[in-house]
C-alpha cells in the first residue's frame, strides 16, 4: 500500500554551535546533550518558532503558565529565561540568542537553520498502475516545497539585509558567529626560563585581548591552570573546557629572542585551523598579543564593532618590566591563598610603581586588595585592605570607564567591610563589567556572592554556574562563592562534599568552616565541632569559626563551654555579619532571647538580611514564638521581597 502518513514536519532547529530537536525535548552542543529542564526548553520552542519576532511575556504565558496553575508567572518565566541562557552560554547583557525587550517579551537574535522536511513519494501498487501512457503527473508537493523555500529565501534575504544596515564596515569576509575559545598555557622549552611568565602570563595576555570581542566566549585564566603542566592534548583540553576551538604553543629563547610556534586546533576533529611560528624580541614582547589575536579573529572570521577594533589593539603600558610583574600577578591572583595574594598585590604594585598610568595593574590590585579584606584580614586590617580596593578601583575607573576589569573592581570593593557590604553596588557594578567582558567569571561570583546574602538562593546558583561554566573548578573565589550558597540553600551534604576536598587546596579559613557546619547539618556534631575548633587564621582562632563554634556547642548541651566561646568572640574584636548571625544562634540556644534578637537584627542591617535562611536554620527554633523574632521576620520578608523586585525584574 501507499504510503500515507503524508508529509513529515521537521523538528529539528540548528544555531551557533547548537541543535535543538523539538520532537524529543534534547538540546545538543557540537554533538553532545546538554541539560536543560522542561519550561526552559519549551520557551526555547517558541522563540525557535519564529526567529527574529518578539514572542510577547504575555503569549509566554498564555501558552506555557495558564491562568488555572498556581504558579508566580514572573518568577517562572524569569527564572525559565535565566537557566535557558546558562544553557546557551548566554548573557542578558550581550546576548546571541536571546535578546530581552523591556516590558515586551523576547527575541531570538541568530540565524536558524530548520532541518529540511521528510516527504514521503507516493508510489502506486503494481495491481494499480496504468495499462496505458498518462498525462504528466503533476506531483502535489512541488507547490509546498516552492513556498518553504520562497520564505526561506525570503527569511535570508530580511536578515542579511538588517545584518548589512547595523554593520556596513565590516569586510564582507566577517561573519556575525560567535566562538568558544581556551588559550593554553605556553610550553616553555628553555631550561630555567620564567615559565609563569612565559607560560601562564602570555596566555592571559592573548585570552585578555581576545576578551574584547563579544563574539569570543574566551575561558578565564583560572580555568587553564591545570594545564599549565606541560604534555596536555590540547583538543582533549578543549573538550574539558567545552570550547570548540583551542589555542596552544611553545615558547624558546634564543638569544634576545623569544620563538613562538602558535597554533590552534579544532576541537571536535583535533584539525588544525591555523599555525605559524613567530619571533619577537624581548623589548617588542607586547607585540605577541597583537599578532595573535589578530591572526585568531581573521581565522574564525568574526565581525568587529569599531570599538573592538580599537580595544583589540589597545596596549596599557609599553614598558616591559611592567607588563612582566602585572602578567606575574595574574597568574598569582587567579589561585589565591594568603602568601598568593600578598605576592600579588606585590607584583601590581611594583608595576604600577614603574608606570604609574597602568590601569590593569590598577584593576589587578583593586580586585586583590578586595577578596584580601574579606577572606584574611580583621576588622582594622579589612577595613584599610576594602579602603585600598575602593581607592585604587575609583582610580582605574577614571583612567578608563570603559574598562570591563574597573567595574570588576569596583563591585569588588563594594563588599567589604569598608564599604558596609553594599550588595546593590556590588551586582550593578559586576553587571556592568558584564555587559563589557562577559568572560568575567568573578563578575558572576560577586553576582553570586550578593544574592546568597539577601536570600537569592536559586539566582545565586544560576550565577556561580555561569562562572563554573567557564573556570571548572580552578578559581578558588569563584568555587568559595558556590559551596557558601550551596550551604545556606540547605543543601548540606552537597555543601559537606564539595568542601571536603578544598580544605586541602588553600588556607582560606572560610573552607574550613563551611566544611565544619555541613558536617554539622549532616548529623555529625562532634567532627562538625573539632573541624570549626581546630580553624586558625594567621595562627589564631578563626573569629568567624569560634563563633560557629559557640552555637553548635550550645545546641549540643555544652552551655558553659559556648558561654565561654562568645567571651572569646567579643574579646577578639572583629564583627561582621556573620559573626553577628552565629552570636545570636548562640544566643537563641543559650536561652536569651533579647541578645539574640539584638544580634539578629545586627546581621541583616550590615549585610545579610537572608530571609529564607533565617526562617529554614533550625539553630533559632529556641526564639521563633516569640513576637519579636516574629514581627522581625515580618520585616525580612518585606525586605526579601524588595529584593526579588530590585535584582530580579530584568
Amino acid at each position: 500500500m501507499a504510503d500515507s502518513r503524508g508529509p513529515r514536519v521537521a523538528s529539528r532547529r540548528q544555531f551557533g554551535t547548537f541543535e535543538v530537536d523539538l520532537a524529543t525535548g534534547e538540546l545538543r552542543r557540537n554533538g553532545v546533550k546538554q541539560r536543560i529542564q522542561e519550561q526552559p526548553f519549551r520557551v526555547l520552542a517558541m522563540l525557535l518558532d519564529q526567529p527574529g519576532v518578539v514572542v510577547t511575556r504575555e503569549r509566554l504565558r498564555e501558552r506555557l503558565w495558564p491562568a488555572d496553575t498556581f504558579v508566580d508567572f514572573e518568577h517562572g518565566l524569569n527564572t525559565a529565561i535565566r537557566k535557558l541562557r546558562r544553557a546557551l552560554d548566554d548573557a542578558a547583557e550581550n546576548p546571541r540568542y536571546v535578546e530581552t525587550l523591556a516590558r515586551r517579551g523576547y527575541r531570538f537574535i541568530a540565524p536558524v537553520t530548520v532541518e529540511a522536511p521528510e516527504m514521503p513519494v507516493p508510489v502506486a501498487p503494481p495491481e494499480l498502475a496504468p495499462a496505458q501512457p498518462q498525462p504528466e503527473r503533476r506531483w502535489p508537493w512541488i507547490p509546498a516545497i516552492a513556498v518553504v523555500l520562497t520564505i526561506a529565501v525570503a527569511s535570508i534575504v530580511v536578515w542579511t539585509s538588517r545584518a548589512a544596515h547595523r554593520d556596513a564596515d565590516v569586510p564582507p569576509a566577517a561573519t556575525n558567529r560567535s566562538a568558544q575559545l581556551a588559550v593554553l598555557p605556553m610550553r616553555v622549552l628553555t631550561e630555567g626560563e620564567n615559565s609563569t611568565l612565559m607560560g601562564i602570563g602570555i596566555a592571559d595576555a592573548i585570552l585578555t585581548r581576545l576578551a574584547n570581542v563579544r563574539s569570543i566566549s574566551i575561558r578565564p585564566t583560572s580555568a587553564i591552570l591545570p594545564f599549565s603542566a606541560g604534555g596536555v592534548d590540547a583538543a582533549q583540553a578543549g573538550r574539558q573546557l567545552n570550547v570548540e576551538h583551542v589555542l596552544t604553543g611553545t615558547v624558546q629563547r634564543l638569544g634576545d629572542v623569544y620563538r613562538f610556534n602558535m597554533q590552534m586546533l579544532r576541537v571536535s576533529d583535533g584539525a588544525p585551523e591555523w599555525g605559524q611560528q613567530i619571533d619577537v624580541r624581548r623589548s617588542d614582547l607586547f607585540t605577541l598579543e597583537d599578532q595573535v589575536s589578530a591572526q585568531v579573529v581573521s581565522v574564525l572570521q568574526l565581525r568587529l564593532s569599531a570599538v573592538e577594533r580599537e580595544r583589540l589593539s589597545r596596549r596599557y603600558t609599553d614598558n616591559l618590566a611592567a607588563y612582566e610583574l602585572y602578567q606575574e600577578g595574574r597568574a598569582l591572583l587567579a589561585n589565591y591563598s594568603d602568601a598568593n595574594l600578598r605576592q600579588a598585590m606585590n607584583r601590581f604594585r611594583r608595576a604600577l610603581a614603574i608606570d604609574p598610568s597602568y590601569v590593569l595593574a590598577e584593576t589587578g590590585l583593586a580586585i586583590a586588595a578586595g577578596i584580601f579584606s574579606v577572606r584574611f584580614a580583621y576588622e582594622r586590617e579589612a577595613l584599610e585592605w576594602g579602603r585600598q580596593a575602593e581607592e585604587h578601583a575609583q582610580r582605574a575607573l577614571a583612567r578608563d570607564p570603559t574598562l570591563a576589569e574597573a567595574h570588576l573592581a569596583l563591585a569588588s570593593a563594594a563588599g567589604t567591610l569598608y564599604r558596609n557590604f553594599d550588595w546593590p553596588a556590588a551586582v550593578r557594578e559586576a553587571r556592568t563589567a558584564l555587559a563589557m567582558n562577559p568572560s568575567l567569571d568573578l563578575a558572576h561570583s560577586a553576582i553570586a556572592r550578593a544574592y546568597y546574602h539577601v536570600g537569592l538562593f536559586d539566582e545565586s546558583r544560576l550565577e556561580s554556574d555561569a562562572a563554573e561554566q567557564r573556570i571548572a573548578g580552578t578559581n578558588l573565589e569563584v568555587t568559595r562563592v558556590r559551596l557558601a550558597g550551596q550551604l545556606l540553600a540547605g543543601h548540606f551534604e552537597e555543601a559537606r562534599q564539595f568542601a571536603e576536598p578544598l580544605v586541602a587546596r588553600s588556607d582560606a579559613p572560610a573552607f574550613r568552616q563551611y566544611y565544619g557546619l555541613a558536617t554539622f547539618y549532616t548529623g555529625d556534631a562532634a567532627r562538625g565541632k573539632t573541624i570549626l575548633a581546630e580553624t586558625r587564621r594567621n595562627g589564631a582562632p578563626d573569629v568567624r569559626s569560634q563563633a560557629s563554634l559557640a552555637g553548635l556547642q550550645a545546641a549540643t548541651g555544652e552551655k558553659a563551654e559556648a558561654s565561654r566561646t562568645v567571651a572569646g568572640v567579643l574579646a577578639a574584636g572583629y564583627m561582621d555579619h556573620h559573626v553577628a548571625y552565629s552570636l545570636a544562634v548562640a544566643s537563641a540556644q543559650l536561652g536569651n532571647g533579647r541578645d539574640a534578637m539584638k544580634w539578629l537584627r545586627q546581621a541583616s542591617d550590615t549585610g545579610f538580611p537572608c530571609y529564607p535562611w533565617f526562617a529554614a536554620d533550625r539553630l533559632l527554633d529556641p526564639i521563633r514564638g516569640e513576637a519579636a523574632f516574629q514581627a522581625f521576620m515580618a520585616g525580612q520578608r518585606t525586605r526579601y521581597e524588595d529584593a526579588r523586585r530590585r535584582y530580579l525584574s530584568r
